[in-house]
């Protein structure tokens, strides 16, 4: 059986997919599997695909109909052979070599858990940014006022998805938000380690479409937190920005 299912969302990312693939060929663990799922892309991201792994079968591409992100990665939970899940989207990368072998330590330590790390946001160029590091040890309260998650770096058990379900395909920008805030309300274990594992692209879809992924966050916290409660006031606020002009990177 493989140690671990990285999940590769992408569409029409012929400049960047190459580097995800990259770091995941170099990686020092090299039983795992990456599910790669195209929302029908009409550039040469297929072609990168096919240049970059060639004959290694443990790389499968299926496609999906464009039916959302969260569709897609439901479609990928579904194929997973594995007993932990990666979401490692197109563009995306793993930080380092070893990034795998750390993972598959924890989910030894941490079987029964989530088990969130520490990524880094990088331009299009590969500058590093900010930083994205959920607070260790983690509490719940973490969640009430923002996504303190990355799922880059994250890894989740697939027996939460058999237990839980899978992503809400309504949510197409905050669909790991509402994902961590579910496991928190179902008071399901989520611990932080202080290991760099990822970096995530900027100019992705929450880049793009800041708005909405906005209201899924309010959404989310009417969905599964109380509703007289301090965060309720970035609620307001953030119902209150969606009225104002995206910013469109």
């Amino acid at each position: 059986m493989t140690k671990i299912s990285i999940i590769t969302i992408f569409k029409n990312e012929e400049k960047n997919l190459a580097a995800t693939l990259n770091s995941l060929l170099i990686q020092t663990v090299t039983n795992f599997e990456c599910i790669l799922i195209n929302g029908n892309s009409k550039d040469s991201s297929l072609q990168i695909i096919e240049e970059c792994i060639g004959s290694d079968s443990r790389f499968h591409v299926y496609n999906e109909e464009s039916q959302g992100i969260s569709n897609a990665f439901n479609q990928a939970i579904r194929l997973a052979k594995s007993p932990f899940l990666l979401f490692l989207n197109g563009g995306d990368c793993l930080s380092r070599p070893d990034a795998l072998s750390i993972l598959y330590n924890l989910s030894k330590l941490y079987p029964n858990s989530i088990v969130s790390c520490h990524s880094e946001y990088i331009t299009e160029s590969g500058e590093k940014t900010k930083k994205y590091y959920p607070p260790s040890p983690f509490q719940v309260k973490n969640l009430e006022w923002y996504c303190a998650i990355s799922h880059q770096a994250t890894l989740i058990p697939l027996s939460f998805f058999n237990l839980y379900g899978g992503y809400i395909p309504s949510f197409q920008i905050a669909m790991d938000y509402e994902l961590w805030l579910r496991a928190a309300h179902l008071k399901y274990p989520i611990v932080a380690s202080n290991e760099v594992i990822a970096y995530h692209r900027e100019g992705g879809a929450s880049f793009k479409n800041i708005n909405r992924g906005r209201k899924e966050q309010v959404c989310t916290r009417l969905l599964h937190l109380p509703t007289w409660r301090w965060s309720l006031l970035k609620d307001v606020i953030q119902l209150g920005l969606t009225m104002l002009p995206s910013r469109i990177y």
